[in-house]
């Protein structure tokens, strides 16, 4: 018995790859890409690499396109392991110019 309900979803994945890769893609196309692989990726980090530059693009193509999406970018990028995207390069706060031992050193 087939199942009905994956020749249906593989095409709207498809469908969504296409139009995230195209060059005129908006923000709203990466976005709804990104979520719809992170939904289907389980442990397949293949899948959700694919859906954290999916999101990276979307967020590059318009910041303001949906209000958690540099929280799911942080996330995603953890559970990948992306050390550089969750070290702060989109974060919006200062990096520390010392390390902490400097900074616990008394000053006479």
């Amino acid at each position: 018995m087939t199942d009905t309900n994956i020749e249906p979803a593989d095409s709207q994945l498809a469908d969504l790859r296409a139009r995230a890769a195209a060059p005129h893609a908006g923000a709203a196309d990466c976005l709804a890409f990104g979520h719809l692989l992170l939904e289907r990726a389980g442990r397949d980090k293949a899948l959700r690499r694919e859906a954290l530059a999916a999101l990276v693009r979307a967020y590059q193509l318009d910041p303001s396109c949906e209000p958690t999406l540099l929280h799911t970018i942080a996330q995603t990028a953890f559970i990948v392991r992306d050390w550089s995207l969750v070290a702060g390069r989109w974060s919006t706060r200062p990096r520390r110019c010392c390390s902490r031992k400097t900074l616990k050193t008394p000053t006479r």
